[in-house]
């Protein structure tokens, strides 16, 4: 009963005062369409011309040269010396679907939602920590603006995040039974909370076997007090 409350109060907190989301923190950042950074270039030969080599000529049309023969022309291929087996766009460079500047066939990570800092691999980078009191797995009655980037970002892309659970070594499973997991929910619960699908999400704990600080320094051991999110 006690846990139904605490559940029930939580959400009545997050209604009160989470504050309205900015309009420029969820808006999509707009790039140009191939077809749009086409437009000023010469005429795309027709298909016809696909596969035969620089000059051939096909039902009186001589087809110009296409040396990577990826169906788009040299003289608007931006992308030159593409693999043959590589799925191209309008301007003949690699598709990227989710507009990180890693290519498809490179991308480890599809979906990555628009706008975040990738690695090479296409992976999102992200690198973000919230910290809760000892012992407890309620979420600080603070404005979470990181939070909320993350929730928005999530809703525009397919990725999937893992909430990671983490407590210091006082607060031992008989102690505080689940704790990890809790906290983990808590902040689940809120990226819900804010339109995030909850099969996006994976909710973990770890307890105390990741500590950031040494479980000997007690005057650090808050640190360890925490969840942790990591793209998937």
């Amino acid at each position: 009963m006690n846990r139904i409350v605490s559940g029930c109060l939580m959400i009545l907190w997050m209604v009160v005062t989470a504050p309205a989301l900015a309009e420029d923190i969820c808006a999509p950042k707009q790039s140009a369409s191939a077809s749009d950074r086409t437009r000023d270039l010469p005429p795309q030969p027709k298909e016809i011309c696909a596969g035969l080599p620089a000059g051939g000529t096909i039902n009186g049309i001589v087809c110009p040269p296409d040396r990577d023969r990826d169906g788009v022309a040299d003289d608007r291929d931006r992308c030159s010396n593409t693999p043959k087996w590589v799925a191209v766009d309008a301007l003949g460079c690699p598709l990227d679907e989710d507009q990180d500047r890693v290519p498809d066939h490179l991308d480890r990570c599809p979906g990555t939602p628009p706008g975040v800092k990738v690695d090479a691999k296409g992976c999102w980078i992200l690198k973000l920590s919230i910290p809760f009191e000892s012992g407890k797995s309620e979420l600080k009655p603070t404005p979470h603006t990181q939070l909320d980037r993350v929730a928005c970002l999530l809703r525009q892309g397919s990725a999937k995040m893992e909430i990671q659970g983490h407590t210091d070594h006082l607060a031992s499973e008989s102690v505080y039974p689940g704790l990890d997991k809790r906290r983990a929910q808590a902040v689940a619960d809120y990226l819900i909370y804010r339109g995030v699908k909850p099969e996006s999400l994976i909710v973990l704990g770890f307890g105390a076997t990741k500590p950031v600080v040494n479980p000997k320094n007690a005057a650090a051991q808050t640190q360890n007090n925490r969840v942790e999110l990591h793209p998937r």
